[in-house]
């Protein structure tokens, strides 16, 4: 189902402090400094530039870890446990998919290989859930239906439940009790359905995103799930991304577009601080990205808040405490990289 290889724009800076640290790659789908691969199917007339607006000062500080990964891996999940991490599955340096499971310790840098899921998967995505992570759908190359549960206690994977039909390169967030299950591929397009389930083995409809897209990033604020680009169709590195920041609205059970991204993005990813969503990297139609934007809900706008070390896509993505940890990923190639971003 994925193949695996694959301007930044410049305007209003708020409050920054960008550490640049030597030691990350390039970029592997396509570099901002060569010509890039033309896309497949046509491009719709660019959206109006959206408005930018100054947000009160929060400070960005990207650096690139000193501690490595043992492996590479790119499209793969991560999830925060305590005061560890553990990357879950994803795609290794030779392009093929992986069960491993690693506990990643900041702190120190350690990094041991802890057990391995119930099947070997990428474009999945992830979600610690009380005292178990949980990984949704995923392909190993098939597009799976899966809910496979790991408990980081005793490092066992078992699957626990099946989505209505296969999904990968989707979005999951957590809103309460609910979580959400949100655009993605069934092996032949991108997907439009928004899901939501309370013990991830029973799922209900809950809208239509107004673009089906793959490969989003994912962020919540307030009661509302913020979906960020994603691939409209064709390569997955070289196809038509979108603009589009889709907002699901779960108390009105509607999916509307809410605003519009400075550049198409895909395979980017989010954090949120003090009510504000940070988009951290991702692909663009110019090659992988090292922005860190900005989207205020409360007002629709959008601004440029950093800039990564590294131009990066498809990393898995937690956070403990104040630090965001984007581990591995993928530019000009597979990356055993982490980058740092405190937002404060």
């Amino acid at each position: 189902m994925c193949s695996c290889i694959p301007r930044a724009w410049s305007t209003l800076l708020v409050a920054i402090a960008a550490l640049v640290v030597g030691g990350c790659g390039g970029s592997h789908p396509r570099s901002p400094s060569r010509p890039t691969t033309p896309a497949v199917g046509t491009q719709r007339p660019a959206p109006s530039a959206p408005h930018v607006h100054a947000v009160h000062a929060l400070a960005v500080h990207a650096a690139v870890a000193r501690w490595r990964l043992p492996v590479a891996r790119y499209r793969t999940t991560a999830i925060a446990s305590g005061r560890h991490i553990f990357l879950l599955g994803g795609i290794d340096a030779a392009g093929s998919t992986v069960d491993s499971v690693y506990r990643l310790d900041p702190a120190s840098g350690a990094s041991k290989l802890v057990g391995a899921l119930a099947a070997p998967t990428h474009g999945g995505a992830a979600l610690l859930l009380g005292q178990r992570a949980f990984v949704f759908g995923g392909a190993g190359p098939p597009v799976y239906d899966l809910v496979q549960e790991f408990d980081p206690a005793s490092a066992s994977t078992r699957v626990v439940g099946h989505l209505p039909a296969p999904r990968a390169d989707l979005a999951v967030a957590a809103v309460g009790a609910q979580v959400v299950v949100a655009a993605g591929f069934d092996g032949t397009g991108p997907l439009d359905t928004v899901l939501t389930t309370t013990d991830e083995r029973h799922f209900r409809f809950v809208a239509h995103l107004p673009q089906a897209v793959r490969y989003p990033a994912v962020a919540v604020a307030g009661n509302s799930v913020y979906l960020f680009g994603g691939l409209e169709f064709g390569g997955e590195y070289t196809g038509t991304f979108s603009r589009a920041i889709q907002r699901v609205d779960l108390a009105s059970r509607r999916a509307t577009i809410v605003g519009q991204l400075p550049t198409p993005y895909a395979h980017a990813m989010a954090t949120v601080r003090n009510g504000q969503v940070f988009v951290l990297g991702g692909s663009t139609p110019a090659g992988a990205s090292s922005a860190i934007l900005r989207f205020d809900p409360a007002t629709g706008a959008v601004s440029r808040a950093g800039t990564l070390p590294e131009h990066v896509a498809d990393s898995g993505i937690a956070t403990i405490g104040d630090t965001t940890y984007l581990v591995g990923g993928i530019n000009s190639r597979p990356l055993t990289s982490i980058c740092v971003v405190r937002i404060s």
